[in-house]
């Protein structure tokens, strides 16, 4: 039925690496959906764990950061879309070519990397690849030296916005439709409309309240600005989690060198703007919602 579904898309359609399903017929298909998707949490695994060992861990802190990895929250919560999981599984491997690229001089990989990216998100996702990728680079320098050189930070820019560069250029036939269409959509039109009315605001409390609690533990305790209030008796093994991260940044923090220091202050807040200015929140969710 080309009325519905995939015949209905009327833009180019490419078949990523993860719809090597379809190759065996319509019938295998919802069997090797699930099976691609515990390969995609054990390729994220791998993949991590490779990372983590280029940063310098040792064997086990790297396979204990590695499962942490693969079976992160947004991988288990969202195995029920076939895209979502593929997100985790690439920003793994464009993470482990750029630190070839930082920590081994090795630039070869990363235009590679940003191809499959590309060609297997959307064009959303790969804008927000541009920004991680600039961000990543500025706080590994930072974490990395103690002088600061503004010729070596701006021809690390260049690189890899080069790379950046390529892996959009070999990627253009299935990232500019997309762009084309988002751009035309709807959720652009009424979202930019719609900018205005956050951009100026404060997140109220109750935004602020399930922002805290989705970021150190779980959402039981509301989504978005429904906060249901403190009595979720099901979330209190996860906040009590949640809560030793709070406690480990700052003697985190005071071990760190000045640099080191410097650019994780810069992350977190990073992380507080997102939270606490609506505008901005909006912006990096696509249009879509002020949310978490």
């Amino acid at each position: 039925d080309f009325t519905e579904g995939l015949g209905a898309v009327k833009s180019f359609l490419s078949v990523g690496i993860w719809d090597w399903g379809i190759l065996f017929g319509t019938e295998t298909l919802p069997y090797l959906m699930g099976i691609s998707q515990i390969m995609k949490v054990l390729m994220a695994y791998v993949i991590m764990y490779f990372y983590l060992k280029i940063l310098g861990r040792r064997e086990l802190s790297a396979h204990i950061g590695a499962m942490s990895y693969a079976l992160c929250g947004y991988m288990m919560v969202r195995q029920f879309w076939k895209s979502y999981p593929n997100i985790v599984v690439l920003t793994a491997l464009v993470l482990f070519c750029m630190e070839l690229f930082i920590g081994k001089k090795n630039l070869m990989w990363l235009p590679i990397a940003l191809f499959v990216y590309c060609t297997n998100l959307d064009a959303y996702s790969v804008c927000l690849m541009f920004a991680m990728l600039v961000g990543y680079l500025l706080f590994r320098y930072f974490q990395m030296s103690d002088a600061y050189r503004i010729k070596e930070i701006a021809y690390l820019l260049l690189q890899t916005i080069g790379a950046y560069g390529i892996g959009i250029f070999t990627s253009a036939v299935c990232v500019i439709p997309s762009l084309i269409s988002r751009i035309r959509g709807d959720r652009f039109k009424t979202g930019g409309a719609s900018l205005g009315e956050y951009l100026f605001s404060i997140a109220d409390s109750d935004l602020l309240k399930t922002a805290f609690f989705r970021t150190i533990s779980s959402d039981w305790c509301g989504y978005d600005a429904n906060f249901v209030g403190w009595g979720q008796i099901i979330s209190a093994p996860t906040f009590y989690c949640g809560i030793l991260m709070l406690v480990l940044i700052p003697v985190a923090l005071t071990k760190q060198k000045r640099g080191q220091k410097i650019s994780a202050v810069i992350a977190i807040l990073a992380c507080f703007i997102y939270v606490i200015f609506p505008g901005f929140n909006f912006m990096l969710n696509g249009f879509a919602e002020v949310g978490f």
